[in-house]
């Protein structure tokens, strides 16, 4: 009976580069999502807002000549004020998507301990966390920047001409613009509160309550002690004045847009500065 030789072998290969050692991370994280018929079905339901504002796209543009007044009739009219609307509408189901998406990535790895199987490879604390961000954003960014984009481009396709585009030059940079911003916030709070708990429920529930206890600090200070200077505490809020930049909007509060960027670019360093902290110590140096 033969004897196989059962020592230590050197592996011969060629690692993978530093630039690209958190796709695995980052297709590990977004493959088990696309295999859930619940979560695609979510996505689908996600997109249903988008398909109902094309067929008013269509209908307006076909029906321009006969009813004039059919734009002003509260029909999605694909102008900068209607996909800022839109965004803001939309922002429950892009939180959503993102407990689905993130709630549950660290969550998981610090109830399991892989955490220490990960690091223990020569990969950094930074490519782990940019594997599990890049699984986030590329999910979010498929309802956040894709939906109004392929808007702006049906509306730019039903024209006859390049009317539509020369009026509304800046519109699909602000709609990216938009969207990834909306897609980064969600991605590192959803990471964040992913890594301070070890069971995905808790996180996805931590999440939703975030939200909802920032926005309601926000309401009640507002009243209490009156103006919209509150408003900073509030992710949703800056958000929305971040969107009223980006789409030439009056701000919706009495608070420079740019002031609500920085406390939303505050909080999210803090959010960083947490995840690399729940991360490093566990770093294991071969």
């Amino acid at each position: 009976m033969p004897i196989f030789d059962l020592s230590y072998r050197h592996w011969h290969g060629t690692p993978t580069p530093r630039s690209r050692r958190f796709l695995p991370i980052a297709a590990a994280g977004i493959g088990p999502l696309l295999r859930r018929r619940a979560f695609i079905f979510w996505l689908v339901i996600c997109w249903v807002p988008a398909l109902v504002c094309g067929v008013m796209i269509y209908l307006i543009v076909n029906l321009a000549q006969t009813q004039p007044n059919l734009g002003s009739s509260g029909l999605f009219d694909a102008t900068e004020d209607r996909f800022f609307q839109f965004f803001v509408g939309m922002f429950f189901l892009y939180l959503l998507t993102s407990v689905f998406a993130g709630a549950g990535l660290i969550a998981n790895d610090r109830r399991t301990n892989a955490l220490q199987i990960y690091l223990s490879k020569p990969l950094r604390p930074w490519d782990y966390l940019l594997g599990k961000a890049s699984a986030v954003a590329a999910t979010l960014g498929f309802v956040t920047i894709a939906p109004p984009l392929a808007l702006f481009l049906l509306r730019a396709g039903l024209d006859r001409g390049t009317t539509y585009v020369r009026a509304h030059p800046l519109l699909p940079f602000s709609i990216i613009a938009g969207g990834a911003l909306i897609t980064i916030t969600l991605t590192i709070l959803s990471l964040t509160v992913s890594s301070l708990t070890k069971s995905s429920r808790t996180a996805g529930v931590a999440l939703v309550m975030f939200y909802v206890f920032a926005s309601a600090l926000h309401g009640m200070l507002g009243i209490l002690f009156g103006g919209s200077l509150p408003s900073v505490l509030s992710p949703l809020a800056n958000l929305q004045q971040g969107l009223c930049l980006l789409f030439g909007r009056e701000p919706m509060y009495d608070v420079s847009p740019l002031v609500s960027l920085a406390a939303l670019l505050l909080m999210l360093a803090i959010c960083v500065r947490v995840l690399w902290k729940r991360v490093r110590p566990v770093e294991v140096v071969v």
